[in-house]
């Protein structure tokens, strides 16, 4: 069984192309995509722009390979289709890296398109592979990615800031969710609000129990301060992180001090 991680087979998914790697890197990665369905994906996909690049340079006149001619109007065809492939590529791709705060090493998850996961103390990198791959989407270690997510979620615990500017990723959540996490980033810091105020803000009362799932299954805690909605009855309730961590945040924010 290959011992290779998502990270590695994206890595050198580009010498494999090349064909730089030997027979038994070759046969790791194989090992590896036929378990992991992103990783397949991945490669169907490397396997796509390769074809697609010798396409750009050559074309086939009955039996004959000749060079492409350049006003052939193939030729845009599949620039057209390269592009295409880079740009799913690059969509799919999440970088990621631990951060150290005052709770305890983070990890980090974004895409192009924002945040997209934000793991508390405990995960480690299987962790992380394993919900990108699960999503659909290719992880790939980058620190310099993370640091701007970082550093405002360090400034944040240092107490140094009240807000994020930061773009968030909800592609691996429901309509539903998308609409209950939006309105938890409304949620004012130091601010506390219920289950029911929740469900009433997004136009359906009846669902607390729903809104307390969706809450439950944040995928960016702290940024998207779910730790700001607290039961009906007014007390702590639950927090995917735990309850002291829970509480650390809203003392944090003397969110428990005014309630």
């Amino acid at each position: 069984m290959s011992n290779l991680s998502c990270n590695e087979v994206v890595q050198q998914l580009p010498a494999l192309i090349a064909g730089d790697l030997d027979r038994g890197a070759i046969l790791e990665i194989e090992e590896h995509t036929q378990i992991c369905w992103a990783c397949f994906h991945d490669l169907q996909e490397s396997h796509g722009l390769e074809a697609t690049l010798a396409s750009l340079w050559t074309y086939h006149s009955g039996d004959q390979c000749a060079p492409m001619p350049a006003a052939h109007g193939y030729l845009n065809g599949a620039g057209a289709r390269l592009t295409a492939s880079i740009t799913r590529a690059l969509d799919r791709i999440a970088c990621y890296a631990p951060v150290p705060t005052g709770l305890g090493t983070l990890h980090l998850v974004a895409t192009d398109d924002g945040l997209a996961r934000v793991f508390f103390p405990g995960a480690e990198e299987p962790d992380v592979e394993d919900w990108c791959c699960r999503n659909d989407l290719v992880p790939l270690y980058d620190e310099d990615e993370i640091e701007p997510y970082a550093s405002q979620l360090q400034c944040y615990l240092a107490g140094e800031r009240t807000t994020f500017d930061l773009p968030i990723d909800f592609r691996s959540v429901t309509p539903f969710m998308a609409d209950v996490l939006e309105a938890l980033r409304g949620i004012p810091y130091g601010v506390l609000r219920n289950y029911r105020e929740i469900a009433s803000q997004i136009g359906n009362p009846n669902a607390q129990r729903a809104v307390g799932n969706a809450v439950k299954r944040n995928p960016v805690p702290i940024v998207v301060p779910c730790h700001r909605v607290i039961k009906t009855d007014g007390t702590i309730g639950g927090y995917a992180g735990g309850p002291e961590i829970k509480e650390h945040l809203l003392k944090l924010e003397g969110a428990l001090l005014a309630r």
